[in-house]
């Protein structure tokens, strides 16, 4: 059954309209069979238009509302916020078999002589403890950074964008949520669905 009321007509007279017609033609069927959907946009006397037409509630029989936009962002804030810590928990790991590497290496060298080791493989293993220090060296500085932004996010000191891609109906959307972290001592970057990266993102 689709029903239509003119534009220009207000919510509450268009309400009362619709009740009346459902009460007079349908009063043997007082139930909806499925959810009952209504699309409405607003605006005001003065040809403003209402800046919440584009949202979704879910209304219940108990006077309860729900706003769809809003639970969606809180569910991918909590989406995006477990990513982080696997983020961080990511790079914990890395630092920790690099280390063992390193040390791995080092007795590697120090018993090369005492178990006869090849010149060639001990000259290997020199440039593969010399690289695998550099990379640690690099993850634990970068991991300093990430520690101090997971302060920031611990401090509240940090912004939440939700970006929204919509398909053909403004009901029918991706969210995604994207943490900012904006001269946080002196470094400025942000983390989405991709990782961190440096900067400010492109679709700000």
């Amino acid at each position: 059954m689709k029903l239509s009321i003119d534009k220009g007509v207000s919510y509450k007279n268009a309400i009362d309209i619709l009740s009346e017609f459902l009460q007079e033609n349908f009063s043997d069927y007082p139930i909806l069979k499925n959810t009952m959907n209504i699309y409405i946009t607003l605006k005001n006397s003065n040809n403003q238009i209402c800046p919440d037409n584009e949202k979704e509630y879910i209304l219940n029989q108990d006077g309860q509302v729900k706003d769809i936009l809003e639970d969606k962002k809180t569910k991918e804030f909590t989406k995006r916020m477990r990513e982080w810590n696997s983020f961080i928990n990511s790079y914990e790991n890395k630092i920790s078999r690099l280390e063992k590497q390193v040390n791995t290496d080092i007795n590697y060298l120090e018993t090369a002589k005492e178990k006869g080791r090849k010149e060639e493989n001990i000259a290997k293993r020199k440039m593969q403890l010399d690289k695998n220090k550099l990379e640690l060296k690099r993850v634990i500085k970068y991991f300093e950074i990430i520690k101090r932004l997971d302060k920031a996010i611990d401090n509240n000191n940090f912004t939440t964008l939700f970006l929204k891609q919509t398909h053909r109906s403004p009901y029918k959307y991706n969210l995604d949520a994207i943490f900012i972290f904006e001269d946080v001592e002196s470094y400025t970057g942000y983390f989405d669905w991709h990782g961190l990266h440096d900067g400010k993102p492109e679709y700000l």
